[in-house]
C-alpha cells in the first residue's frame, strides 16, 4: 500500500503526463493549420505573381504598338 506522499506524486505524475500530450497534441494541431495557411497563400501568391507578369506582357506589348504606330506615323 502506497503513502499518502507517494499517492499525491503518482497523481501529479499522471496529471503532468495527461497535460504534456494534450499540449503536444494541441501542438500538432496548430502545426498543421499553419501548414495549411502556408499553403494557402503560396497558392495565393503564385496566382498574383503569374497575374503580374500578365499585367506586365501586356504592358510591354501595348507599349511597343504604341511606338511602333508613333513610328510609322511619322516615318
Amino acid at each position: 500500500q502506497f503513502t499518502e506522499q507517494e499517492r499525491k506524486l503518482m497523481e501529479a505524475t499522471t496529471e503532468f503526463h495527461q497535460k504534456k500530450a494534450d499540449l503536444e497534441h494541441d501542438n500538432m494541431e496548430i502545426s498543421k493549420k499553419m501548414d495549411l495557411q502556408v499553403a494557402s497563400l503560396k497558392t495565393v501568391l503564385e496566382s498574383l505573381k503569374l497575374e503580374t507578369i500578365r499585367y506586365l506582357a501586356a504592358t510591354v506589348f501595348s507599349c511597343l504598338a504604341i511606338a511602333l504606330g508613333v513610328y510609322r506615323f511619322w516615318r
